[in-house]
């Protein structure tokens, strides 16, 4: 829901739902969405919150960094 809110220029609901997951415990899982709720406060004017929740999942952010840099870039050939 946060990115068809995010995509319509809904910013309000996409701050509306991330406080609403914060109050329920529930966890970003991907950096995308994480990313998308920063913007959102951002152009919003809340910079204080955006900062609130870059710091508060910045272990998401460390983590795909590394998980990135971790993955090949293929699948290895197969010689005959």
């Amino acid at each position: 829901m946060i990115g068809v809110y995010y995509r319509n220029n809904m910013l309000d609901k996409v701050v509306k739902l991330s406080k609403s997951m914060e109050a329920y415990d529930r966890k970003i899982h991907e950096k995308s969405v994480l990313m998308k709720i920063a913007d959102a406060y951002g152009m919003l004017g809340l910079a204080e919150e955006k900062n609130r929740i870059l710091e508060k999942n910045s272990d998401l952010l460390d983590e795909t960094s590394k998980r990135h840099t971790k993955q090949s870039r293929g699948k290895p050939s197969k010689k005959k």
